[in-house]
């Protein structure tokens, strides 16, 4: 699902656009469509969806911009939120270990090519890995032609100047969107520069919304565009900038080879060939076990659920149901709930015979003291 940058290239498509009457209908779809496949793409969108929206309201298409079929389709995608599920778990009661500043972009990011480029590789250039979710770097071709823009833009400041105005809409929730990413923990690399408290107001988003690397991402391709359209309208000779673009493409992909091509490899993808095999967790053993059973039932719930990949796949194998999945959000209320309940059971010795049950060790223990077992 995270793959879908489509939908963020749509949502830049339509800002640039700058037709929201017009384009109306195909910002809802987008809308309807990033809230269905991933939150943080809905909230991409959405946030720039609302500048443009909010710029128009205090222009002179105000009247047209609040028609009512306007209206009637800006209430499709509360609507389009509430068959998803959106409002099942609220802000503040979404179960996290995972701090906000975790996945924070550091300021070296763009640049950093954490083990995607040949180059640096054959040059032994130190590198930042592990926040994949923070990773934007922009490769050799964008890099380069970013230098390009910077050095012609010393002596047109005018120019750059105009362009922030004519895009604000876009380039204020873009540049808002970058510095989220940022987190309260402001970096260059492994340096921590600047640290401050997150208000505890705005902790419920921050919560929900912790992958705050995901918000460079609209950042990231703004500015590829940009050096590529720029280096194409400020070069005259059209063979020239056609096939110096051309070979610096080339020498991007090639170099960033490096990194991309583990994708293709069979850890990665091939979905059948990472499944866990059954010697693994000896199949013939739970065979017995789980007969005439129509779920797997691991307590306490937890998140993620203890052992979720071998119960997950245990489940799968035998077609049965499980209450150990990881997922992104969680209620901690409900779940605290659920496993209450639970544990009454426990103590009633109102079991299900359809079910099996997996107690985790810790569990186990209080089970034991509570002469349950």
């Amino acid at each position: 699902f995270l793959t879908s940058h489509w939908l963020i290239l749509a949502s830049l498509f339509l800002a640039l656009r700058k037709n929201l009457i017009k384009d109306f209908t195909a910002w809802l779809i987008l809308l309807i469509i990033s809230a269905g496949i991933h939150p943080y793409f809905f909230v991409i969108n959405f946030f720039v969806f609302l500048f443009t929206f909010v710029l128009n309201l205090v222009s002179k298409q105000r009247v047209r911009i609040l028609s009512l079929s306007k209206v009637l389709g800006l209430a499709s995608i509360p609507l389009a939120l509430w068959l998803y599920g959106y409002f099942e778990i609220s802000l503040s009661s979404q179960a996290t270990k995972f701090p906000y500043e975790l996945f924070r972009v550091d300021m070296l990011q763009p640049f950093n090519f954490a083990g995607w480029s040949h180059l640096a590789s054959i040059g032994n250039i130190t590198e930042l890995q592990g926040n994949y979710d923070a990773f934007n770097y922009l490769g050799p071709a964008i890099l380069l032609l970013l230098g390009f823009l910077l050095v012609n833009l010393v002596g047109d400041r005018v120019s750059l100047g105009d362009s922030i105005v004519r895009n604000i809409h876009l380039i204020a929730p873009v540049a808002l969107m970058a510095l989220y990413s940022l987190t309260n923990k402001i970096s260059i690399g492994r340096k921590q520069i600047i640290t401050f408290t997150v208000p505890e107001w705005f902790e419920p988003l921050t919560t929900s919304l912790r992958a705050a690397g995901r918000f460079f991402w609209p950042m990231y391709y703004l500015l590829s565009i940009y050096a590529v359209v720029y280096f194409y309208r400020k070069v005259k000779y059209k063979r020239a900038r056609v096939y110096f673009l051309a070979i610096i493409m080339v020498f991007h992909i090639a170099d960033t080879n490096y990194g991309w091509r583990s994708i293709s490899n069979l850890e990665y993808g091939n979905f059948n060939e990472r499944r866990l095999s059954p010697d693994y967790y000896q199949r013939s053993a739970w065979a017995s076990v789980l007969e005439n059973k129509s779920n797997i039932v691991v307590l306490p719930i937890t998140a993620p659920g203890y052992q979720w990949k071998i119960v997950g796949t245990l489940a799968s194998d035998f077609g049965l149901a499980t209450n150990s999945v990881y997922l992104a959000r969680q209620d901690a209320l409900v779940m605290k709930k659920a496993n209450h309940k639970y544990l009454n059971e426990l103590e009633d010795g109102n079991l299900s015979k359809f079910s099996a049950y997996i107690v985790t060790p810790e569990f186990k223990q209080e089970l034991i003291k509570r002469n349950l077992l």
